[in-house]
């Protein structure tokens, strides 16, 4: 059976980012290109503070706030379908320099006291694969639409996906 609770309010996640990626032709056969790429990433994400209580225990979560920075190398293969519509294909590899913050405290029926639980990370170092597939339209000769799909994978996840949309402009 299960026992009457309550919360008091919802968990919200808030998040931002930006990516920086470079790419050099290396080798150019007709409709197929091969190019190394480096890149940044920089996310921040943030939660709200919650609460919930009920017959067995209360629970209390404080705010939570992450940072992570993420370098990336890899390797694409590029299809020209047409004079404005390309396929591409890519494997890559991120390093992730991550920081956590944040605490929980727990109550438990009968209990004197709560029992506090504090999450208080520096930097969390992990290596993540990525696998991707695009499609880019262009829109003009400095303007490109681009969608893509990812797929990643380390040691906390073992398949993380990744939806992309983006306009990419050439200065």
């Amino acid at each position: 059976m299960a026992g009457a609770g309550s919360a008091t309010n919802r968990q919200k996640l808030r998040s931002l980012g930006g990516q920086l990626t470079a790419a050099v032709e290396l080798y150019k056969d007709g409709r197929i290109t091969f190019s190394p790429m480096l890149g940044f990433v920089h996310s921040r994400a943030t939660t709200d503070a919650f609460a919930e209580s009920g017959p067995g225990a209360n629970l209390a979560v404080n705010a939570l706030a992450q940072e992570s920075s993420r370098p990336v190398a890899g390797f694409g293969a590029t299809y020209l379908a047409s004079s404005v519509l390309a396929f591409d294909l890519t494997a890559a590899f991120e390093h992730e320099y991550a920081s956590s913050v944040g605490s929980a405290t727990a109550t438990f029926a009968g209990a004197a006291s709560a029992l506090p639980m504090t999450t208080v990370r520096g930097i969390d170092d992990r290596q993540t694969t990525i696998f991707g597939l695009g499609a880019s339209f262009q829109m003009d000769p400095r303007t490109t639409l681009r969608l893509g799909a990812e797929v990643c994978g380390n040691r906390e996840l073992s398949r993380d996906h990744r939806y992309n949309a983006s306009v990419n402009v050439r200065f």
